[in-house]
């Protein structure tokens, strides 16, 4: 293992759902909402405290592990407004990279056993290994 970390979070991001029109001037141009940017530069800060070495720059096995508080429904149903899961991945991955914990996200082939889990509470769990061709 390479790296693992586990984290409470407020909440999980997907970067493409989340973009928001801003203006600047008579400029009109897509965003990410703050909230996104707040929950972001945490996650980073976060990060970078529980990495004291040089980045890792080899090919990547990671999993994550995205648990949500309301993962069911009031009827017991999954929740379908979750967010895909493919679209989960990018937000961590960025953090690694610029955390300094991976050289850069494009080292990550592979994203087995990575899935969406009910809980208490949203957490991140994040496990690096070794990716073996």
């Amino acid at each position: 293992m390479l790296f693992q970390f586990e984290t409470q979070v407020n909440k999980h991001w997907s970067q493409k759902n989340n973009n928001t029109i801003r203006r600047a001037g008579h400029r009109v141009f897509v965003g990410k909402q703050q909230a996104l940017i707040n929950d972001r530069d945490w996650l980073v800060l976060k990060l970078k405290q529980a990495w004291q070495d040089d980045p890792i720059d080899q090919y990547i096995q990671a999993t994550y592990k995205f648990y949500f508080k309301d993962f069911y429904t009031t009827k017991g149903e999954m929740n379908l407004k979750l967010g895909d899961l493919d679209n989960l991945l990018a937000l961590p991955s960025d953090c690694l990279q610029k955390a300094g914990i991976i050289k850069n996200d494009a080292l990550i082939l592979s994203f087995d056993g990575s899935r969406k889990l009910p809980a208490k509470e949203n957490k991140l769990e994040i496990i690096l290994h070794k990716f073996i061709i």
